[in-house]
């Protein structure tokens, strides 16, 4: 059985990162930054990097292992069925997408952070390439557990304190790259 390393690369990095802010004198705003979280002042300063970092600063221990255990559990299953190149790909595009999203989209004066755009990502290309290329339209539109899915990560969006704008870029990259995968 193949090792995730991608999806385990993602978790060492984001627990290390945690970590390191927890040990931060800094308050949770300028730890938060120090980190790498996405800043978008920053970001237009030409602190570029904040498009990638970001994914891996969390803001507290329960955002941490729920994006942890996510991208896990759901990450593993698609980095041992997708060769490790695209899969590579297919994380950082949703990454750094969901964070352009945040900072176009989103408060200018906001901070940002977490892997919920790389998971964003890997469930728009899941339902992109099996639902829609397995079963076609119909079939998903009449799948109840899709449904499901998709209506709580969309109510969970209009939570306080949830960047929508991160997880419709990464949901957007995911996406693109089902068609790209699967067409080139």
């Amino acid at each position: 059985m193949k090792m995730p390393w991608v999806s385990i690369l993602c978790i060492a990095l984001s627990i290390g990162n945690y970590i390191r802010m927890s040990r931060s004198h800094e308050s949770g705003f300028s730890a938060a930054v120090d980190a790498g979280a996405l800043y978008p002042p920053a970001v237009r300063q030409g602190q570029w990097w904040r498009l990638f970092s970001a994914g891996f600063v969390h803001f507290s221990l329960w955002h941490l292992l729920m994006n942890c255990y996510a991208m896990y559990s759901f990450g593993r299953g698609l980095e041992r069925i997708l060769p490790w190149p695209w899969y590579l790909i297919l994380v950082v595009a949703s990454l750094v997408s969901a964070n352009f999203f945040a900072m176009t989209m989103g408060n200018e004066n906001s901070i940002s952070g977490g892997m919920s755009g790389i998971l964003y990502g890997l469930m728009g290309f899941y339902y992109a390439v099996f639902d829609v290329r397995t079963r076609g339209l119909a079939g998903i539109l009449t799948d109840r557990s899709m449904f499901a899915t998709l209506g709580i990560n969309l109510l969970m969006n209009f939570m306080p304190g949830i960047c929508w704008q991160a997880h419709l870029g990464g949901f957007s990259a995911g996406i693109v790259c089902a068609f790209l995968f699967l067409y080139l």
